[in-house]
């Protein structure tokens, strides 16, 4: 049977079904019962399959009692249910005892808390008492405050974490995440992060996100720091700290060595913002600092790998349409390069103390005669800059082998980065510089030819003539320009006969775009003299240089009658450089850029690139990049081929060769959804060389309606760093619980700046 009650005052409805019922109904005679109102009932007794819904809760149980006139109800054995807007994810509560306060609260005895509707869930909160209020937030979604005492996390039926109470919306459950993890570059861990505004009780600003971290390590002890970051309409940034108080680990070095730490505070700290004045003027801000050179790549070695240039700046710019005004000072707040890439390249870094530059593009010099016909590209800068060198000895790095010093860096493990800039000449001191290019370019059409013929002209002052670097060149100041045109057309041909079904090619459009740049430069500064600041100022080619190239594009039809879609089969990129022996040759692996030849890594060399969308599930992808100067043999060559082979399974095999470090890498990847609940991924890396695995990852998952768990493997061979974990996931909340071995802080701050 069912009982629909609707309040006339407050126009809340009340639907209930059950097996039986009772309506107790104020005082009164035998005779008004066939004739009552609504406000005339005092209470509802309902047993059997009960269930009572509002639209917003539903309660389900064997029996239920609801007091209508105080808006209140009691059930035994009850299970409550209600769903998170927000969080799009339902909230269940089963109890020995629940209790209706009123229309917006409940309290629950003997408790416990999912968000999946089976009675034994596999993951859940098991509580003394809980207390559900309903409240309205600032946004105007409706949320749901839970107050719970004497808290347990639960796997199943069997508790893992105790926590005495907790007060506040299950959308911003304090613990974010927590792990345990161990392994020879941390040693054991235990790491948690807590959201900031919930511990402090506090509403959390739109916009505005942070998360207090707090970690022990069973050797190197406690440590502290906040992950935070804000965006708004005009603003976006962020700030990572970390700090460890007592440090008495090891460190695991890029040069695979372990070297004790006696007991350091050591610290990090990265922030930056980005602030839109308005539509035209915007400021960005940098902070970097680390305490010691070790600290990033023995905690956080995917920042040293990945993230962009540790620095400190502040950069103002207003940019419009083709123009673009910036003031940027930049300096470094360590005498130490974090940065793996600089490292292994120049040893240094720049400061700007600081620069100012003006950027004017496509400047229409004949808008009024033949719009587009001649465009004028300028470029200014002026400023101070200075050399920040790399202090630390290889061996601080833990490259205390000569042969992996030499080959890491070109120096003995006493000697440091900054010793051999010295010895070559380099210095620390501030130099003035003045730079400007003027770039002056037309388009010409001959029939189906297209002619680009360009001017460029680049004048460079300093306030010295760097001596020490270039005894024999005295000039304080260099002029450089170059000349060239580029040509070009467009082919095209299309033949409808080709139909086949083996390679799914249904008439074909085949597409040729052939191209040729001849270019010249001179200047009075060969760019050996001069000490690289900026490698599109200083370190721009010279001499002669030809390319020729042809960009070709099969494209057919695939999908079928009403589902027709236009598919790039087959682009083929080939092209021939040509440098003459004057230009100097920086790079064994050759590299051109069309839109600034002077930017190229010049030399003879040809470049093909392949991308054949076999079918629609397989693609082949594949690039050689062939010495003809020195060697006579590839100098790059990859090949990748990616195939889903349906039914979940997905995989790819591929090879990387670079022939100046004798380097032939294979890879694979695979991932297979075994179920809808299980997946499989695999990941390997095979060096040739040296005839044995670089990195070998596996994870095994398996879902369950609340939460995600499963074991994971990683072997790193080039720092012999082995690990195994168990991942503990759970549904709806912001981060996960995890047992990890072999990771540490690696990926704490791995998000941070995008």
């Amino acid at each position: 049977m069912g009982v629909l009650y609707r309040d006339t005052k407050s126009k809340r409805r009340l639907q209930m079904s059950a097996q039986r019922a009772v309506v107790f109904l104020s005082d009164g005679t035998i005779a008004e019962l066939s004739n009552f109102k609504s406000e005339d009932i005092r209470g509802i007794y309902l047993e059997g399959d009960v269930s009572a819904s509002d639209g917003d809760y539903t309660v389900r149980g064997p029996r239920i009692y609801y007091d209508v006139q105080n808006d209140r109800a009691m059930v035994v054995d009850a299970v409550f249910w209600t769903y998170d807007q927000r969080m799009k994810m339902p909230l269940y509560v089963r109890a020995k005892a629940l209790r209706q306060e009123s229309n917006r609260q409940f309290v629950a005895e003997q408790a416990t808390v999912a968000n999946t509707r089976f009675a034994r869930p596999h993951l859940s909160i098991g509580a003394q008492s809980v207390t559900i209020d309903r409240y309205t937030r600032s946004d105007g979604s409706t949320g749901n405050n839970v107050d719970a005492h004497d808290m347990t996390l639960r796997a199943g039926s069997v508790p893992f974490f105790y926590f005495p109470r907790w007060d506040g919306d299950p959308d911003r459950f304090p613990l974010r995440d927590f792990e345990y993890g161990g392994g020879s570059r941390t040693g054991q861990v235990w790491k948690s992060s807590w959201d900031v505004y919930t511990l402090l009780g506090m509403e959390r600003p739109e916009g505005l996100d942070s998360a207090f971290l707090l970690d022990y390590y069973n050797v190197r002890g406690w440590a502290i720091g906040t992950d935070t970051s804000w965006k708004t309409d005009r603003m976006r940034g962020g700030v990572f700290a970390y700090l460890m108080f007592n440090d008495t680990g090891t460190d695991l070095t890029p040069g695979s060595r372990k070297i004790e730490v006696d007991g350091e505070t050591r610290s990090l700290l990265l922030a930056d913002n980005r602030w839109q004045l308005n539509e035209l003027w915007s400021l960005t801000t940098e902070l970097s600092y680390a305490s010691d050179p070790r600290l990033i790549s023995a905690l956080f070695p995917d920042l040293a790998e990945e993230y962009r240039e540790f620095t400190t700046r502040a950069r103002l710019e207003r940019t419009d349409a083709n123009s673009q005004l910036a003031l940027e000072a930049k300096a470094d707040l360590n005498d130490f390069i974090a940065n793996y890439y600089l490292l292994e390249s120049r040893g240094y870094s720049v400061d700007k103390l600081p620069e100012l530059s003006y950027v004017r593009t496509l400047d229409d010099l004949t808008a009024n005669i033949s719009p587009g016909a001649i465009t004028l590209n300028s470029e200014y800068r002026a400023g101070q800059l200075a050399f920040n060198f790399h202090d630390p000895a290889a061996r601080e790095l833990g490259f205390r082998n000569q042969r992996l010093s030499q080959a890491a860096f070109g120096i003995d493990p006493t000697e440091s980065i900054a010793d051999a800039l010295r010895a070559q000449g380099l210095s620390e001191d501030t130099i003035s510089r003045f730079d400007t290019r003027q770039e002056l370019s037309a388009v010409l059409d001959a029939g189906p030819v297209r002619i680009n013929p360009f001017l460029v002209g680049r004048a460079t002052a300093y306030d010295t003539d760097f001596e020490e670097f270039s005894p024999e060149e005295s000039d304080s100041a260099r002029l450089w320009g170059a000349a060239g045109v580029r040509l070009s057309t467009t082919l095209q041909h299309v033949n409808n006969s080709i139909d086949s079904a083996f390679f799914d090619l249904h008439r074909v459009r085949h597409i040729i775009e052939p191209g040729v740049t001849l270019w010249h430069a001179g200047t009075t500064v060969d760019r050996i003299d001069l000490p690289v600041y900026d490698e599109a100022v200083e370190s721009i080619a010279e001499g002669s240089i030809v390319r020729v190239g042809i960009d070709q594009t099969w494209q057919t039809k695939r999908g079928g009658p009403g589902r027709w879609t236009n598919v790039d089969v087959l682009k083929l990129r080939t092209e021939y450089v040509w440098a003459s022996g004057d230009a100097d040759r920086d790079s064994p692996i050759g590299r051109y850029f069309d839109d600034r030849p002077e930017l190229s890594s010049v030399g003879e060399f040809i470049d093909a690139e392949m991308l054949w969308q076999v079918s629609g599930p397989v693609g082949l992808t594949g690039r050689v990049i062939y010495d003809v100067e020195e060697t006579h043999q590839p100098a790059y060559s990859a090949v990748g081929l990616l195939v889903d082979h349906g039914y979940g399974l997905r995989s790819s095999v591929g090879q990387r060769f670079v022939n100046a470090l004798d380097s032939t890498i294979v890879f694979y990847n695979l991932q297979y959804d075994v179920t809808d609940k299980y997946r499989v991924t695999f990941a390997t890396n095979y060096d040739t060389a040296l005839d044995d695995f670089e990195r070998i990852n596996a994870t095994l998952t398996r879902s369950y309606p609340n939460l995600t768990v499963g074991l994971a493997f990683s072997f790193n061979n080039i720092n012999d760093e082995t690990s195994f974990g168990f991942i503990l996931s759970p549904r709806g909340l912001g981060g996960g619980l995890g047992i990890r071995s072999g990771r540490g802080s690696s990926d704490r701050g791995a998000s941070f700046g995008g």
